[in-house]
């Protein structure tokens, strides 16, 4: 009876860490953008929940698929008026082949039947981006790529939804194409698509220019020290690695010259 009183206890606890989620929302609409112009990247989501179900709700749930989960750095919320929601990471998940970590977002008030509100949705990525090809000289452009979905990955279903993709310069090897799909200078629209089914996936290749370093913090250390009589005096050490594309073959000082050589001719003119 002991063993059964713990059981129910833990099995009550789970449900109050992992909600389930209220299938009676939707994305009414959702505006996303990605901006690929560094070395990390930045999904920005605008959506419009609706309550088109029978009950009122304080919850929404973000899903992140698990080949960018491992490289989420930050994940913020925030309402319409720009007043922080609190995230809080859930369960882990699978719908068909897809694997998903949910995140809860807590809204400030409850959504009640048939109410519509709006929030973004902030997430930040690390080592998403691929030197394609891994190896370039000294006076080659860096190419990379990035894969993700065409379709925003929600556990809702999505009325209308627009991808605007934001890159590092206008130099476009290739990119998937999911119709309607446009591309002008730096930038790539996918969309608008409607009545998406929740985690709705399509894969989303790009290939392009990106001459943004490509810098990793393996080690930082922070020293701080304080006299006897007050004064504080403050130290950091960083250990960096390069992860964007390698050299290949020699580093050249005349090269470095060539360029700068270059640059004073232009602006003397």
């Amino acid at each position: 009876m002991k063993n059964l009183v713990i059981l129910l206890i833990s099995i009550s606890c789970l449900g109050l860490a992992f909600g389930e989620v209220y299938s009676g929302l939707q994305n009414k609409k959702v505006e996303r953008t990605l901006d690929l112009s560094t070395q990390f990247v930045r999904s920005s989501l605008q959506i419009e929940i609706e309550n088109a179900g029978s009950k009122s709700t304080s919850e929404y749930y973000v899903a992140v698929q698990d080949f960018l989960e491992k490289h989420l750095s930050i994940i913020e919320a925030k309402d319409e008026s720009g007043a922080s929601l609190k995230v809080t990471k859930d369960a882990t998940e699978t719908s068909g082949k897809q694997s998903y970590t949910l995140y809860r977002v807590d809204l400030n008030s409850a959504l009640a039947s048939q109410a519509t509100t709006k929030i973004t949705v902030l997430a930040v990525y690390t080592h998403v981006q691929t030197p394609f090809p891994a190896t370039i000289g000294q006076d080659e452009k860096q190419l990379v790529t990035y894969r993700g979905n065409h379709f925003v990955f929600s556990p809702y279903k999505t009325v209308s939804q627009t991808t605007t993709v934001k890159l590092a310069s206008s130099t476009i090897e290739s990119h998937s194409k999911e119709a309607p799909t446009s591309a002008s200078g730096n930038t790539i629209t996918y969309g608008p698509y409607s009545d998406k089914a929740a985690f709705s996936v399509s894969e989303m290749k790009l290939h392009y220019e990106n001459n943004k370093s490509f810098l990793t913090a393996t080690s930082v250390n922070k020293e701080i020290e304080i006299s006897q009589w007050g004064n504080i005096a403050i130290e950091e050490s960083y250990e960096l690695r390069h992860d964007g594309a390698k050299l290949k073959g020699h580093f050249s000082r005349f090269l470095i010259k060539e360029v700068i050589d270059f640059l004073v001719t232009l602006l003397q003119l």
